[in-house]
């Protein structure tokens, strides 16, 4: 799923590509002709390695177009697998949870009823989670060391 290039989605192609798929695309939506057309040619100028299928949505909605694509993958391939990788912001604030990852967690929801489909939300800390992980710590000493 690509909704800009950024820091969480390269570390979602990143670890997509690291699983050694039979076969590899990112996807967008559709929802702003020109914000997909700029996305378009900063994928095409970034070489990922990784072509960007461009999903149409008439209605501006992220998530029907995206389980409808999915669920179209697995009747054409229905012994495979389809993994999705979701990129997800980890953030250190209550309030900043309402602000990041609703389309993510409303995709991720929606595909647990798919069967043959696999969600994988990959996680990118932003500098607020600092704080939640040093609240962690000082409960837990032990916490991630």
């Amino acid at each position: 799923m690509v909704a800009k290039i950024n820091k969480p989605t390269l570390r979602a192609v990143m670890f997509a590509k690291a699983s050694r798929p039979s076969s590899l695309e990112a996807i967008t939506v559709a929802v702003d002709p020109v914000e997909t057309d700029a996305l378009a040619a900063q994928w095409q100028a970034a070489d990922l390695g990784v072509p960007l299928r461009i999903i149409a949505s008439p209605y501006r909605e992220v998530v029907g177009p995206v389980v409808k694509y999915v669920r179209e993958l697995r009747k054409t391939s229905p012994r495979d697998v389809v993994c999705v990788h979701v990129p997800e912001l980890v953030v250190g604030h209550w309030w900043e949870r309402l602000l990041h990852n609703q389309t993510g967690f409303i995709l991720r929801t929606r595909l647990l009823f798919a069967p043959g489909v696999m969600v994988t939300s990959v996680p990118y800390l932003l500098k607020s989670s600092d704080a939640a992980l040093d609240r962690i710590q000082r409960e837990d000493p032990l916490a991630y060391r």
